[in-house]
Protein backbone atom coordinates (compact mmCIF):
# COMPACT_ATOMS: atom_id res chain seq x y z
CA UNK A 1 0.00 0.00 0.00
CA UNK A 2 1.02 3.38 -0.99
CA UNK A 3 1.57 5.73 1.92
CA UNK A 4 0.14 9.05 0.04
CA UNK A 5 -3.34 8.27 1.44
CA UNK A 6 -1.63 8.03 5.08
CA UNK A 7 -0.09 11.28 4.48
CA UNK A 8 -3.39 13.08 3.64
CA UNK A 9 -4.34 12.65 6.60
CA UNK A 10 -1.94 13.86 8.81
CA UNK A 11 0.57 11.08 9.45
CA UNK A 12 4.68 11.94 8.12
CA UNK A 13 6.39 10.26 5.51
CA UNK A 14 7.92 8.38 8.21
CA UNK A 15 5.27 7.53 10.40
CA UNK A 16 3.20 5.97 7.18
CA UNK A 17 6.09 3.36 6.34
CA UNK A 18 6.57 2.42 9.94
CA UNK A 19 2.49 1.93 10.67
CA UNK A 20 2.38 -0.38 7.25
CA UNK A 21 5.48 -2.09 8.32
CA UNK A 22 4.09 -2.67 11.43
CA UNK A 23 0.73 -3.83 10.07
CA UNK A 24 2.62 -5.90 7.84
CA UNK A 25 5.27 -7.61 10.55
CA UNK A 26 2.81 -8.19 13.39
CA UNK A 27 4.22 -8.03 16.83
CA UNK A 28 8.40 -7.25 15.85
CA UNK A 29 11.64 -5.70 17.59
CA UNK A 30 12.74 -2.01 16.60
CA UNK A 31 15.67 -3.50 14.19
CA UNK A 32 13.51 -5.30 11.85
CA UNK A 33 11.08 -2.92 12.11
CA UNK A 34 13.71 -0.13 10.95
CA UNK A 35 15.04 -2.82 8.29
CA UNK A 36 11.76 -3.25 6.79
CA UNK A 37 10.49 0.10 6.26
CA UNK A 38 13.78 1.23 4.85
CA UNK A 39 14.86 3.81 7.98
CA UNK A 40 17.57 5.01 10.67
CA UNK A 41 16.42 2.88 14.04
CA UNK A 42 16.64 6.24 15.81
CA UNK A 43 14.06 7.62 13.45
CA UNK A 44 11.84 4.80 13.85
CA UNK A 45 11.40 4.85 17.67
CA UNK A 46 10.57 8.81 16.75
CA UNK A 47 7.78 7.76 14.32
CA UNK A 48 6.76 4.87 16.75
CA UNK A 49 6.25 7.51 19.89
CA UNK A 50 3.85 9.74 17.86
CA UNK A 51 2.02 6.95 16.32
CA UNK A 52 1.66 5.74 19.92
CA UNK A 53 0.42 9.27 20.75
CA UNK A 54 -1.84 9.24 17.88
CA UNK A 55 -3.20 5.73 19.43
CA UNK A 56 -2.12 4.10 16.00
CA UNK A 57 0.92 2.01 17.70
CA UNK A 58 1.78 0.11 20.98
CA UNK A 59 4.30 -1.66 23.04
CA UNK A 60 4.73 -4.24 25.46
CA UNK A 61 7.92 -6.08 26.76
CA UNK A 62 8.51 -9.70 26.21
CA UNK A 63 11.49 -11.96 27.40
CA UNK A 64 13.22 -8.40 28.33
CA UNK A 65 12.72 -7.31 24.79
CA UNK A 66 10.52 -4.25 23.77
CA UNK A 67 8.37 -5.48 21.19
CA UNK A 68 5.72 -3.19 18.69
CA UNK A 69 2.81 -3.52 16.91
CA UNK A 70 0.34 -1.62 15.02
CA UNK A 71 -3.23 -0.74 16.44
CA UNK A 72 -6.18 -2.23 14.13
CA UNK A 73 -7.14 -0.33 10.52
CA UNK A 74 -10.28 1.19 12.28
CA UNK A 75 -7.83 3.13 14.97
CA UNK A 76 -6.97 5.34 11.89
CA UNK A 77 -10.73 6.35 11.76
CA UNK A 78 -10.26 6.76 16.06
CA UNK A 79 -7.37 8.98 14.76
CA UNK A 80 -9.55 10.94 12.25
CA UNK A 81 -12.03 11.86 14.53
CA UNK A 82 -9.81 12.87 17.38
CA UNK A 83 -8.28 15.54 15.01
CA UNK A 84 -12.12 16.58 13.76
CA UNK A 85 -12.60 17.61 17.24
CA UNK A 86 -9.00 19.10 17.69
CA UNK A 87 -10.33 21.37 14.43
CA UNK A 88 -13.46 21.77 16.11
CA UNK A 89 -12.32 22.80 20.12
CA UNK A 90 -9.65 25.25 17.60
CA UNK A 91 -12.43 26.99 15.55
CA UNK A 92 -15.32 27.52 18.55
CA UNK A 93 -11.59 29.20 20.52
CA UNK A 94 -11.15 31.40 17.47
CA UNK A 95 -14.75 32.53 17.29
CA UNK A 96 -15.43 32.89 21.10
CA UNK A 97 -12.08 34.55 21.91
CA UNK A 98 -9.54 34.97 19.31
CA UNK A 99 -11.24 36.49 16.34
CA UNK A 100 -13.39 39.23 18.91
CA UNK A 101 -10.01 39.89 20.17
CA UNK A 102 -8.31 40.36 16.86
CA UNK A 103 -11.41 42.79 15.87
CA UNK A 104 -11.24 45.08 19.03
CA UNK A 105 -7.77 45.46 18.03
CA UNK A 106 -8.39 47.04 14.18
CA UNK A 107 -5.10 46.22 13.22
CA UNK A 108 -3.92 49.14 15.77
CA UNK A 109 -1.03 50.11 17.40
CA UNK A 110 -3.20 51.56 20.05
CA UNK A 111 -1.66 51.74 23.75
CA UNK A 112 1.54 50.16 22.27
CA UNK A 113 -0.27 46.81 21.65
CA UNK A 114 1.65 44.30 20.39
CA UNK A 115 0.95 40.74 19.60
CA UNK A 116 3.15 37.52 18.75
CA UNK A 117 2.03 33.51 17.85
CA UNK A 118 3.99 30.90 19.50
CA UNK A 119 3.65 27.42 17.64
CA UNK A 120 4.59 23.81 19.05
CA UNK A 121 5.61 22.27 22.19
CA UNK A 122 9.21 24.30 22.77
CA UNK A 123 7.37 27.52 21.02
CA UNK A 124 5.01 27.67 23.90
CA UNK A 125 6.52 26.87 26.61
CA UNK A 126 9.15 29.73 25.67
CA UNK A 127 5.82 31.86 25.05
CA UNK A 128 5.09 31.69 29.23
CA UNK A 129 8.97 31.99 29.98
CA UNK A 130 8.63 35.47 28.06
CA UNK A 131 5.78 36.67 29.69
CA UNK A 132 7.01 35.20 33.16
CA UNK A 133 10.65 36.89 32.41
CA UNK A 134 9.41 40.69 32.30
CA UNK A 135 6.72 39.91 34.88
CA UNK A 136 7.47 42.34 37.95
CA UNK A 137 6.85 40.67 41.33
CA UNK A 138 4.57 43.34 42.18
CA UNK A 139 2.56 43.05 39.21
CA UNK A 140 -0.79 41.55 39.03
CA UNK A 141 -0.74 37.54 37.22
CA UNK A 142 -3.66 35.29 36.77
CA UNK A 143 -4.55 32.28 34.55
CA UNK A 144 -8.37 31.06 34.78
CA UNK A 145 -9.84 28.13 32.95
CA UNK A 146 -7.32 25.46 33.95
CA UNK A 147 -8.77 22.09 32.96
CA UNK A 148 -7.93 18.59 32.37
CA UNK A 149 -9.83 19.03 28.72
CA UNK A 150 -7.24 19.02 26.09
CA UNK A 151 -8.37 19.21 22.17
CA UNK A 152 -5.90 16.94 20.95
CA UNK A 153 -2.69 17.31 23.31
CA UNK A 154 -1.10 15.01 25.27
CA UNK A 155 -2.14 15.23 28.41
CA UNK A 156 0.52 14.29 30.61
CA UNK A 157 2.97 16.66 28.30
CA UNK A 158 0.67 19.30 29.19
CA UNK A 159 1.25 18.80 32.97
CA UNK A 160 4.93 18.57 32.40
CA UNK A 161 5.14 21.84 30.63
CA UNK A 162 3.26 23.51 32.78
CA UNK A 163 5.11 21.75 35.91
CA UNK A 164 8.36 23.66 34.65
CA UNK A 165 6.83 26.99 33.57
CA UNK A 166 5.52 27.03 37.43
CA UNK A 167 9.12 26.17 38.56
CA UNK A 168 10.16 29.10 36.32
CA UNK A 169 7.44 31.47 38.15
CA UNK A 170 8.82 30.22 41.67
CA UNK A 171 12.18 31.31 40.49
CA UNK A 172 11.20 34.70 39.60
CA UNK A 173 9.52 35.06 42.80
CA UNK A 174 6.08 35.81 40.75
CA UNK A 175 3.03 35.40 42.92
CA UNK A 176 -0.48 34.05 41.12
CA UNK A 177 -3.88 33.75 41.28
CA UNK A 178 -5.64 30.48 39.59
CA UNK A 179 -8.82 29.85 38.80
CA UNK A 180 -9.66 26.05 37.70
CA UNK A 181 -13.29 24.55 36.51
CA UNK A 182 -11.89 21.63 38.17
CA UNK A 183 -9.81 19.92 40.79
CA UNK A 184 -7.68 18.22 37.94
CA UNK A 185 -3.54 16.92 38.09
CA UNK A 186 -2.29 20.45 36.75
CA UNK A 187 -4.79 22.71 39.26
CA UNK A 188 -3.48 20.20 42.55
CA UNK A 189 0.07 20.70 41.11
CA UNK A 190 -0.96 24.52 41.62
CA UNK A 191 -1.97 23.94 44.79
CA UNK A 192 0.98 22.78 46.14
CA UNK A 193 2.99 25.64 44.83
CA UNK A 194 4.74 28.95 46.66
CA UNK A 195 3.42 32.27 45.66
CA UNK A 196 0.24 30.44 44.01
CA UNK A 197 -3.55 30.74 45.48
CA UNK A 198 -6.11 28.14 43.49
CA UNK A 199 -9.76 28.45 43.40
CA UNK A 200 -12.38 26.76 41.91
CA UNK A 201 -15.73 28.03 39.64
CA UNK A 202 -18.79 26.29 40.86
CA UNK A 203 -20.02 25.98 37.32
CA UNK A 204 -17.41 26.18 33.79
CA UNK A 205 -17.75 25.29 30.74
CA UNK A 206 -14.12 23.25 30.34
CA UNK A 207 -12.13 24.54 27.28
CA UNK A 208 -8.82 23.66 25.72
CA UNK A 209 -7.81 27.29 25.70
CA UNK A 210 -6.45 28.91 28.63
CA UNK A 211 -5.77 32.90 29.17
CA UNK A 212 -3.21 34.11 31.37
CA UNK A 213 -2.62 37.47 32.43
CA UNK A 214 0.87 38.78 33.37
CA UNK A 215 1.09 42.45 34.10
CA UNK A 216 0.41 44.55 31.04
CA UNK A 217 0.71 40.72 28.84
CA UNK A 218 -2.07 38.07 27.77
CA UNK A 219 -1.47 34.76 27.03
CA UNK A 220 -3.74 32.87 25.04
CA UNK A 221 -2.32 28.66 25.39
CA UNK A 222 -4.41 26.48 23.14
CA UNK A 223 -3.36 22.60 23.76
CA UNK A 224 -4.07 21.04 20.99
CA UNK A 225 -1.93 18.60 19.52
CA UNK A 226 0.85 21.04 18.32
CA UNK A 227 -0.32 23.38 20.78
CA UNK A 228 -0.04 26.92 19.71
CA UNK A 229 0.14 30.03 22.12
CA UNK A 230 -0.41 33.75 21.46
CA UNK A 231 0.52 36.70 23.44
CA UNK A 232 -0.86 40.05 23.58
CA UNK A 233 0.65 42.84 24.70
CA UNK A 234 -2.34 45.50 25.46
CA UNK A 235 -2.32 48.06 28.78
CA UNK A 236 -6.11 48.20 28.34
CA UNK A 237 -6.93 44.43 27.40
CA UNK A 238 -4.95 43.02 30.35
CA UNK A 239 -6.99 45.31 32.93
CA UNK A 240 -9.92 44.50 31.24
CA UNK A 241 -9.69 40.81 31.50
CA UNK A 242 -7.90 41.12 35.24
CA UNK A 243 -11.30 43.00 35.97
CA UNK A 244 -13.31 39.49 34.92
CA UNK A 245 -10.94 37.22 36.60
CA UNK A 246 -11.37 39.30 39.86
CA UNK A 247 -15.53 39.33 39.29
CA UNK A 248 -15.07 35.45 38.97
CA UNK A 249 -12.56 35.05 41.91
CA UNK A 250 -14.94 36.47 44.27
CA UNK A 251 -17.59 33.95 43.48
CA UNK A 252 -15.16 31.02 43.31
CA UNK A 253 -14.35 28.35 46.43
CA UNK A 254 -11.35 27.06 47.93
CA UNK A 255 -11.99 23.70 47.32
CA UNK A 256 -14.89 22.03 44.73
Amino acid sequence: MDTDLLREIGLTDGEAKVYLSLLGLGDTKAGALAKTAGMQRSAVYFCLERLAAKGLAASIVKNNRRVYSAAPPGAVLDYLEQKKQALETQRKMAEEKLLPLLLSSGGRAQDGQQAKMYDGWKGVENAFRECISGCKPTDGCAAFSITSVFGGAEPKRVARLISRVRAFREENKIAMRVLASERNEIAIGQEKTRRTTVRYLRSSSPSAAVVNIYGASVLFAIWVERPVALIVRSNELSKSLMGQFDSLWKIARERP
